[in-house]
């Protein structure tokens, strides 16, 4: 379908990016992007997961290049519209968001609106990458805890069975003990060898992806801002203005996260391999898709 003339290509975007979907670590299923969070919490109650495993996949979708679009692409869209709805209509100044103007009074003669935003999406931005690199931060931490009970739970109790070997005799027992409690010492130590070894590589390992998710994350965001500034400048002087102001409004991103979803009647569709988005790597330029699939989605 072709795209509609005031219809900006982010905000189209960041829409079908709704109806993408990821994979669930927990139970495998391909879950929607939109409704993704709401099933973390439901498969984590029916799998039994531990609340490490369930922060992990939770922070490591909300730290996705899906996520973080999004996150942006919300606030450009509510930058722009704001910006439209001060230029059509001094009043509105009131609603607009600034971190520019050192008064009110300054702000409501429109002392920031020759800035297109510039500066407010400028820190606003910054804090949504340190927002989304917060929750990349707690999905690695969370993702080291699940590896280190891993590691615990490769070891099988070894030992239990031979505790409820018959006696063989005061002297055998004390003996027996003795071996018991070596095999059980010998298992602490290499359980704890085990999680050292995993913990300086873990380390390492986070130092640079934390590094490489920034850089992406900030780049991505730069990004943003450049184009918002030159679209406001573009079109804020334009003649059918509130033409486009009312189209945006009425076909914005923020409205498809808060449609409630509508139960569709008819057969159910079969789509074979669905698109799937990466739920860590911020490089990726768009969806990838799950080999070998046959999904029915509604």
């Amino acid at each position: 379908r072709q795209r509609h003339p005031l219809q900006e290509r982010y905000v189209e975007e960041a829409i079908k990016e709704l109806k993408y979907v990821t994979e669930c670590s927990i139970c495998k299923k391909i879950i929607e992007n939109k409704k993704f969070l709401e099933h973390i919490k439901e498969c984590a109650q029916k799998f039994n997961v531990s609340f490490d495993k369930e922060a992990m996949v939770e922070n490591q979708f909300r730290a996705s290049r899906f996520s973080t679009n999004q996150s942006l692409a919300l606030l450009r869209e509510r930058m722009e519209i704001g910006h439209f709805e001060a230029t059509l209509d001094k009043g509105k100044m009131t609603c607009l968001d600034c971190t520019l103007c050192p008064t009110l009074q300054y702000h409501l003669d429109g002392g920031c609106i020759e800035d297109n935003q510039r500066q407010t999406f400028k820190e606003e931005g910054a804090r949504t990458v340190q927002w989304q690199l917060s929750h990349f931060i707690d999905a690695c931490h969370y993702e080291m805890q699940v590896g280190l009970q891993e590691i615990e739970d490769n070891f099988e109790d070894s030992t239990k069975n031979l505790f409820d070997e018959p006696s063989l005799g005061i002297l055998m027992d004390i003996q027996r003990i003795e071996i018991l409690a070596e095999i059980d010492r010998n298992k602490e130590q290499e359980i704890q060898k085990q999680k050292n070894e995993y913990t300086a590589k873990k380390q390492k390992e986070t130092i640079i992806k934390i590094n490489q998710f920034q850089d992406r994350a900030n780049k991505m965001y730069l990004r943003y801002m450049k184009e918002m500034v030159e679209y406001i400048k573009t079109n804020k002087n334009k003649n059918n203005l509130a033409e486009i102001l009312e189209f945006r409004k009425r076909n914005s991103l923020q409205d498809a996260k808060n449609e409630v979803e509508k139960p569709k009647r008819g057969r159910r569709s079969r789509r074979t391999e669905p698109l799937i988005f990466d739920p860590i790597d911020l490089d990726s330029s768009g969806p990838f898709r799950v080999p070998n699939s046959s999904i029915i989605l509604s």
